[in-house]
Parts: C-alpha cells; structure tokens; sequence
C-alpha cells in the first residue's frame, strides 16, 4: 500500500521508468517505432506545439528558460528546508526532473529510435579516398562559381529568412524519404547576438517548445543553412549530420540563390578542414584553386565569427558529445561530418 501512494505522489519518476522501457522496446524494434511514433504521435504532437506554442510571436525558448529558472530558484530555496524530511525533498526534486525528461521523451525523443536517413537510403559506410575528397571539391568550387550575387545582399546580417520557401522544400525531400511532413515548423531568431555562439552553436532545436532557434550574430552566408538545419530536426531528424544533409538538399532544392550559397559555402568549409587535417599538401593545392571571391566570403564568415568567440569551448563539445552518444549517436560530436560521407553517396554511390 505504501508503494501505491508514493507512486500518486511522484508520478514523474514512475512516468519516467516506464518511457524507459518503452524506449528500449523502441529500440529493439526500430520499425515498430517508426510506425508507431514517427508516422502518427510524433506528426500529431507537430501539429499540437505548431498551433499552440507556435503562435507566440516571440521565440518560445524565452518562456521555456524563464520556468527552468524559476524552478530551479524555487528549489534551492527549499533546500533550507531538506533536513525536515530529506526523502521527501530528494524525491521531489527527482519528481520534477523526470516529468522534464519524460516530457522530453514524448515530444521528440523517440526519434533517435526511428531508422536513420542511411538506413533508409540504404548506404554503406564508407571511407573516403583522396581522390572522392578532390571529386567533391571541384563540384563544390564549380557550384559557388555558378552563383552570382551582391556582396550587400549576402554579407549582411539582416536578412529575413523566407521560412515557407524552407519549409516547401524541406518537406517535400523529407516526404520522399518516409517521413512525415505535419504542422507549421517555426523558426526563431535568439538575441541578443552571439547568445549561441558564446556556448560553440549556431541554432538550437529546443523539443519541449518544439522551434528552431538562430543565433541573430548569424551572417547572410551562414543563417539559412543553419536555419534549415534546424528545421530538419524539428521534423524528427536526430543525427547531426543528417540534419546537415537534410539542410544541404533543402537549400538546394529552393529556388533562393542566397540559400544555395549558404548551403555549398558551409559544405566547401567543412571538406577544407578535413583535407587540412587528411593532407595538408592536398589542401594547400585546393586553397590555390578556389576563387578569389570565394575565399572573401569565408574569410568574411571566419572574421565575423571572432566577434562572438566561444567561451566555454572544451565544455560545450565535451557536452554536447556526452548528450549525443547518450542518444545512441556513437560518432558523438564527429557525426556533424558525416554530412560529407552522405552527400558523396547521395551524388555518387546511389543508384540513379
């Protein structure tokens, strides 16, 4: 009878102990989740946050923080009072966290059980040659060539994101791939500027509100890229680099020049620091080939970058790798570059 009444009392712990095990039945049993969760609760609980908390015509991560503090204050004022009944006190305070990870679960969680973008495009892993790497570049170089534009227009920071072009596109692709597009995904510009930036990111996903956040320091060159990879995880996209992967083809598939740039610039970065890493004579040799205009704009987004430098930047990866691999993502922080491996067997390992 005892344990009966404790479960009324702490029903966030017991919440928490039976989502567990649902998540490890989820996890054993990946397409029962995407049956499941990611084709009918995950798609219905889209609908609920977009035309609820969606609606709020300020970011909704303000909100979400301001009830974290205040909880948290809450609690340690009551810590004076620990030594009246230190169980009772303990277990409420692990009530509270479990109905925040509970809910974390329920609203997004689960996703990490669903089939990744490579299991469902069925690619192998593989690794990369010197000769995919030089592949790789050259189209890259050759697209960024392609694409005219005004320094005024791309370089500033100012820009208002067209959010349904984004999100046409983006569903669109994801539908391909067995997802489900459902809802109104809502993306949100945070400031003050570099409040992201100051913890070593550029946007966040924040699942208990169910937005996408960019950080407002964000250039022209980099903000849709970042804001459509956000946005990819809103949909239900876990892994950080097919989150990239996601974002790369929804740029793409826009008819936005600015959003095509932003996508291949943050892609061409992301081969050099590899090829620097790999072969510094092989990246030497790319650097000497890009074009003039080309190295402007990432000089520009590695200069604009310094103004809001990380300040806490061994922890935040330290952190967001623990997160990570916690989720079942084994490459941790590194499966941000996976979007390389992706995009190469998308472009030339697929069946055409």
């Amino acid at each position: 009878m005892l344990h009966i009444q404790r479960g009324k009392r702490y029903p966030g712990i017991w919440l928490f102990a039976f989502l567990l095990v649902i998540r490890w039945v989820f996890d054993t049993f990946p397409t029962l989740t995407e049956l499941v969760y990611g084709q009918v609760l995950f798609p219905s609980l889209r609908w609920v946050l977009d035309y609820t908390l969606g609606l709020i015509p300020f970011p909704s991560l303000y909100l979400f923080l301001a009830f974290i503090v205040f909880a948290f204050v809450k609690s340690i004022f009551g810590i004076n009072r620990l030594w009246q009944n230190p169980q009772k006190k303990i277990l409420s305070i692990l009530n509270f966290w479990a109905w925040l990870l509970s809910s974390f679960l329920i609203v997004w969680g689960f996703n990490y059980q669903r089939p990744e973008i490579a299991e469902r495009l069925e690619f192998k892993e593989i690794q990369l040659r010197t000769s995919a790497y030089d592949r790789l570049v050259e189209r890259s170089i050759d697209k960024l060539e392609s694409i005219q534009y005004q320094d005024q227009e791309f370089n500033g920071v100012s820009i208002n994101l067209d959010i349904d072009e984004l999100r046409r596109a983006q569903g669109a692709f994801l539908e391909n791939l067995g997802y489900v597009k459902a809802g109104n995904v809502q993306l949100e510009t945070l400031y003050p500027n570099g409040i992201l930036s100051s913890f070593g990111i550029s946007g966040i996903y924040l699942p208990w509100v169910g937005q996408g956040n960019v950080d407002g320091c964000l250039s022209n060159l980099e903000k849709p890229f970042i804001a459509a990879h956000e946005m990819a995880h809103a949909y239900g996209v876990t892994n950080e680099g097919e989150a990239s992967f996601v974002a790369y083809m929804t740029c793409w598939a826009s008819k936005n020049d600015l959003y095509r740039y932003s996508a291949e610039i943050y892609l061409l970065r992301n081969l050099l620091f590899r090829l620097k890493i790999r072969d510094e004579k092989h990246y030497q040799y790319w650097l000497s080939k890009i074009p003039k205009k080309v190295k402007q704009d990432i000089a520009f987004i590695k200069e604009h970058r310094t103004q809001f430098p990380n300040l806490m930047p061994e922890l935040s990866v330290q952190l967001n790798n623990t997160y990570l691999q916690s989720q079942g993502i084994e490459s941790g922080s590194k499966s941000y570059g996976e979007l390389i491996e992706l995009l190469y067997s998308w472009s030339y390992e697929r069946p055409q």
